[in-house]
């Protein structure tokens, strides 16, 4: 029989598999142990990567013990948490309690429609510090609408600014970089608005900034809108006030009477032909002035008579002459001018009789008499609308004619021969005479006949006598656009003349 040697290594590796032989025999027969997790010790949240405003999210808090190892029976500990979060966020449930971590982990439901950063805390019942805090920022949700900010009033030819703000439905500032890529902007009402600056905002965090000028008085709206959403906004009701005054402008007849009111109309302009329609508080009053010799009566205006930009008065002015208004702000520059205006003399009021220095009893000499009206302007229509003249004397002798006609008059002067038939010194004047109406046609009353016995006549011849025909010397007829006048020197050798006439009034006017 061979006999084996065994070296040292083999005996080293029999006595290790010896070794475990018997220890996994002993280990079988030992059971098994259950290792549960110790005590609270605090808490992990897992929150959403990305949180919108108005849309639920949840937060799942975790217990876990010092060794972190979840406490999954966390019901046993008997515990209770409160919860609470900043802001407006609603929280459900607030309150922890020992079923409200199955498995180790609660799941609180939060939701808040406003985009902002809230801190999140978990407090044991009772405390007031909390066992854990987060700071979560909700973001806000797509864009819904714009909000336009203003200015209620403005002035033409000044910019102005309106902010525009990019809104969710829940009102929050919506800062995504994409929105002024498709905007469109448009305005409405009675004062059109010009862009200044590029026609596509720039928004930065939600907001962008657009510059306006409206050179028109009126209102005006802009609208906002993104194309691609549909997402819209408008700004309120914006009034563009007029500037500040620039000019004015008249408006008057072509034609007046000296001395008689005549109407005109002042209106107030800025730089960009509005009506300063304010005028009336922003005013200093209008200074008026002509540019012939006399002077606008009333000469000012207060900024009181004025209504809406704009103010029509009655003026009167006494020379006869083409003058133009000028208006004038008080103690400034702005002025405004009327068209030429055609100052007609008045009716005829009263005469200047130029004479000669000597004369010769009986003989003629020339005297020249000269028409003006109450504003001693010289009547040059006199001859069609003036009465005859009545000369007399300061002498005891008799001036002849006595009576000059109208007709003798040109642009408002007469030259009259005349005769005078006393050598004395003596002065002229001359008057208007009263008018003359023409008087009507009456039949006249026949006596009531007289009943009497009839008595036999004797027939007496008669003896014809030869008519002589009427002398007619002179005829004259002046016509004016309005007016004629028929002159007629009629001799009657046969006697008295006496004359009829007929008149009618028709559309206003005297028929002869």
């Amino acid at each position: 029989m061979k006999t084996k040697i065994f070296s040292l290594t083999d005996m080293l590796v029999f006595s290790v598999i010896s070794f475990l032989v018997f220890f996994s025999l002993s280990i079988s027969y030992a059971g098994t142990v259950i290792v549960k997790p110790g005590k609270f010790d605090h808490f992990t949240l897992q929150v959403p990567d990305r949180i919108i405003a108005g849309e639920s999210f949840v937060i799942k808090a975790l217990v876990y013990d010092s060794n972190n190892n979840l406490i999954t029976n966390f019901s046993e500990s008997g515990k209770e948490f409160k919860v609470s979060a900043t802001g407006s966020a609603h929280i459900q449930p607030s309150l922890l309690g020992l079923t409200s971590f199955p498995g180790g982990v609660a799941n609180i439901t939060v939701t808040d429609k406003k985009a902002e950063t809230i801190v999140f805390s978990i407090y044991e019942a009772g405390g007031t510090v909390p066992v854990i805090s987060k700071e979560i920022v909700i973001s806000p949700n797509r864009l819904d609408h714009f909000i336009l900010q203003s200015p209620a009033e403005v002035t033409a030819g000044s910019s102005f600014d309106i902010r525009v703000v990019a809104k969710d439905v829940f009102d929050n500032t919506v800062s995504d970089t994409e929105i002024g890529k498709n905007i469109r902007i448009t305005s409405s009402g009675t004062s059109p608005l010009k862009i200044l600056g590029p026609p596509t905002p720039d928004f930065k965090n939600g907001t962008a900034s657009i510059s306006f000028v409206s050179e028109k008085v009126g209102d005006a709206i802009v609208q906002v809108q993104e194309v691609s959403t549909g997402s819209k906004g408008q700004s309120q009701s914006i009034v563009v006030n007029p500037a500040a005054l620039s000019y004015f402008r008249l408006q008057s007849p072509k034609e007046v009477v000296a001395g008689e009111p005549f109407e005109i109309t002042v209106a107030a302009y800025d730089s960009y032909a509005n009506l300063v329609h304010n005028y009336t508080s922003s005013g200093n009053g209008v200074s008026l002035y002509s540019t012939g010799r006399s002077k606008i009566e009333p000469s000012f205006i207060k900024p009181s008579e004025f209504k809406n930009g704009q103010a029509t008065i009655n003026v009167t002015y006494e020379r006869a002459e083409d003058i133009v208004i000028i208006a004038k702000e008080h103690n400034k520059t702005q002025e405004g001018k009327s068209s030429s205006i055609k100052v007609n003399h008045a009716p005829g009021d009263h005469f200047v009789v130029v004479t000669p220095d000597v004369a010769i009893s009986g003989q003629r000499f020339k005297i020249k008499i000269e028409a003006y009206d109450r504003y001693n302007n010289i009547a040059k229509n006199y001859n069609l609308t003036g009465n005859d003249v009545l000369l007399r004397t300061t002498g005891t002798g008799l001036i002849s004619p006595s009576i000059i006609s109208p007709s003798e008059f040109m642009d408002g002067i007469a030259m009259v021969d005349v005769t005078y038939d006393k050598a004395e010194s003596f002065a002229i004047s001359a008057s208007m005479a009263a008018v003359r109406p023409g008087r009507m046609t009456i039949k006249e009353q026949e006596p009531e006949k007289v009943k009497t016995e009839k008595i036999e006549q004797i027939p007496i011849a008669r003896v014809e006598m030869p008519q002589k025909p009427f002398d007619l010397n002179k005829v004259s007829i002046i016509e004016a656009k309005e007016k004629a006048m028929l002159v007629l020197n009629i001799s009657a050798p046969n006697g008295t003349l006496e004359y009829r006439d007929t008149r009618e009034s028709k559309d206003g006017r005297e028929w002869l």
